[in-house]
């Protein structure tokens, strides 16, 4: 939540940038961060965030570098078993993120929900057509389907996590979860 709070707080002070979001949305075996953690990039490739212990940030950084010049997502595939010594693989969506300016953007959203104490659910689409996160109302039910990682923020977000079970590929029904209490 920290690195969360980190970019949400760098996106809001700098509303005239565009930046790319790095989110790991999928992982096997030993990982040094699991599904739904995040990562800013800027426009120079600097990045705010930690997907894999360092690693793997400065080559993300220069995909999101790309990602933001083109405007189009990036789907990463990592096996840090060959390079880097650790057993694992991962899956990184990079996505562009516009600038917030005054109607604001995903981050800036997922910050003011934060602030009002709101539960907030960020759908990211890394299979298919279309690439991307969006936000979910919190009563709105999805079918588990393969290449969507929802996640839940704020509020409630460690329950449900713990309720859930694996965040990989995980449905969150808060609505359900809400009513068992």
């Amino acid at each position: 939540m920290k690195a969360l709070q980190q970019i949400i707080k760098r996106v809001t002070e700098n509303p005239s940038q565009s930046w790319a979001l790095a989110t790991l949305v999928q992982t096997e075996g030993s990982t040094y961060r699991n599904p739904g953690a995040r990562l800013l990039v800027e426009r120079n490739g600097k990045t705010l965030g930690v997907l894999s212990g360092g690693c793997l940030e400065e080559e993300i950084g220069r995909y999101g570098k790309k990602v933001i010049a083109t405007r189009s997502p990036s789907l990463l595939s990592f096996d840090t078993r060959r390079l880097y010594g650790c057993d694992g693989r991962l899956k990184i969506l990079v996505e562009p993120l516009p600038a917030a300016e005054r109607k604001g953007n995903l981050i800036t959203e997922i910050g003011r929900l934060l602030k009002n104490r709101q539960i907030c659910r960020v759908r990211t689409r890394f299979e298919g057509d279309i690439l991307g996160s969006d936000l979910l109302l919190p009563d709105v039910l999805l079918p588990t389907r393969h290449g969507i990682l929802i996640d839940a923020v704020g509020p409630l977000s460690d329950f449900c996590s713990l309720a859930q079970g694996p965040r990989s590929n995980r449905l969150l029904n808060l609505p359900q979860i809400l009513a068992g209490l």
